[in-house]
C-alpha cells in the first residue's frame, strides 16, 4: 500500500472535492439563467418586429408578445435566484464541514503563565480539552530570537489532560504544540490561539 493512499486529505483537497460535486449543477444554472433573460429580450425584439410588419390585430399580438417575453424573463430570473441560493447553501455546507474538521484541533490549547510563587519563571502548558485523544504531541519553546530552543514530547494525551514544563521568563518568546488529531491530521496550535494545519 502506498503512503499516498493512506494520507489524510488536505483542506484544499477536501474543499475542491465538495465544490466539484456541487459545481456541475451550479455552472449549468449560472449559464441558463442569464441565457433565458437574453432569449426573452430577443423574443421581445422579434415580436416587436413582427408586429411592425403589418398584422391586423396588433393589440392581441402586443399582449401575446409581451406575455411571452415577460414569462421568459421571469423564468430566467427564477433560475438565477435558484442558482445563487444553491451556491450559498453549498458554501455554507463547505464552511460547516471545515469547522467540523477543525473542531478537535481548536480544543487543544497552549498557554504561557507565570509560575505561582516565582515571577521569574513561566509555565508552558498544552491541554487537550477535546473529547478525543491526540498523539505525537511536542510542546515547543521559542526563544526571544524566534528560534525553537527546547521541546518536550508527549506521545499520547487523553481528553482532559495537561502537560508542560517551566522555563525562565527571560528566555521565553513564544510557544506552540505540534500534534496529530484523532483523524490523523497534523496541527500546530500557538499560545495566542492561532491554529495551523501542517
Amino acid at each position: 500500500m502506498s503512503t499516498e493512499s493512506t494520507r489524510a486529505p488536505t483542506r484544499r483537497t477536501f474543499v475542491v472535492e465538495k465544490v466539484a460535486a456541487a459545481g456541475r449543477w451550479l455552472t449549468k444554472s449560472s449559464v441558463l439563467a442569464p441565457g433565458a433573460i437574453v432569449l426573452s429580450g430577443v423574443a421581445f425584439v422579434l415580436c416587436t418586429l413582427a408586429l411592425n410588419s403589418g398584422s391586423e390585430d396588433k393589440t392581441s399580438d402586443w399582449i401575446s408578445a409581451f406575455a411571452t417575453a415577460f414569462g421568459a424573463a421571469l423564468t430566467g430570473g427564477a433560475l438565477l435566484v435558484a442558482a445563487l441560493t444553491y451556491r450559498h447553501q453549498v458554501d455554507e455546507k463547505i464552511r460547516l464541514a471545515e469547522d467540523n474538521r477543525k473542531a478537535q484541533a481548536r480544543a487543544v490549547s497552549v498557554s504561557l503563565k507565570k509560575t505561582p510563587g516565582n515571577e521569574k519563571m513561566l509555565q508552558l502548558r498544552v491541554a487537550n480539552n477535546s473529547t478525543l485523544p491526540i498523539n505525537s504531541v511536542f510542546l515547543v519553546l521559542v526563544d526571544k530570537q524566534r528560534k525553537e530552543s527546547y521541546q518536550e514530547p508527549y506521545h499520547l494525551m487523553v481528553p482532559g489532560s495537561e502537560e508542560g514544563f517551566d522555563r525562565p521568563a527571560s528566555v521565553v518568546g513564544a510557544a506552540f504544540a505540534n500534534f496529530i488529531d484523532a483523524d490523523g491530521r497534523r496541527w500546530r496550535s500557538w499560545f495566542n490561539g492561532d491554529l495551523e494545519e501542517r
